[in-house]
C-alpha cells in the first residue's frame, strides 16, 4: 500500500492530476462506480473541479455518493444539468460527518474541506479499497 498526504494549496492540482489514474483503476477492475460519502463542503469549495471532472467524465463510469446535506447537492445539480450520472443520496444519519471518502478502483481518497487547513489523504491499496467499496455498496442499498 502507498499513502499520500496532500496539503490544502495542492489539492486541486492533485485532483486534476489523479482523476484519470483513479478512473483507469476503476475500469481495470470492472468496477465502474465511484462509491463513498461526500461532505457538502466539498461542493462548496471545489465546485470548479467537479465541473472540470464532469466535462471529461467517461460514459462507462457512474458515481454513487452519500451526502450529509441534500440541498447543497440538489442545488448544484440543478445548476449543472449535464451531471446526470452524479447520483447523490442524502444520508440523514451522517449529519456529523465532516469529510469526504471516495472509493475508486484500488484507491481510497479522503478529503477534509470542513475546516482549514484542508487536506487530502490517498491510500492505494486493493484490499482496503475493496472492503470500503463493499461498505458503501451496502449503505447505498440501505439509504
Amino acid at each position: 500500500p502507498t499513502v499520500r498526504f496532500v496539503e490544502e494549496d495542492k489539492i486541486e492540482e492533485f485532483l486534476k492530476k489523479n482523476a484519470g489514474i483513479w478512473d483507469d483503476s476503476a475500469i481495470s477492475i470492472s468496477e465502474f462506480t465511484w462509491w463513498g460519502f461526500q461532505d457538502h463542503t466539498f461542493v462548496e469549495h471545489f465546485g470548479d473541479w467537479i465541473m472540470w471532472y464532469w466535462d471529461r467524465w467517461r460514459e462507462e463510469m457512474d458515481l454513487k455518493l452519500l451526502s450529509n446535506r441534500a440541498s447543497a447537492e440538489v442545488e448544484f445539480a440543478k445548476q449543472n444539468k449535464h451531471l446526470s450520472k452524479r447520483n447523490i443520496k442524502f444520508w440523514g444519519e451522517a449529519l456529523d460527518f465532516y469529510s469526504a471518502t471516495w472509493i475508486v478502483g484500488d484507491y481510497v481518497v479522503m478529503i477534509n474541506t470542513r475546516s482549514h487547513p484542508f487536506y487530502l489523504v490517498e491510500i492505494h491499496d486493493k484490499l482496503m479499497a475493496h472492503d470500503q467499496r463493499e461498505v458503501f455498496k451496502n449503505l447505498w442499498g440501505m439509504v
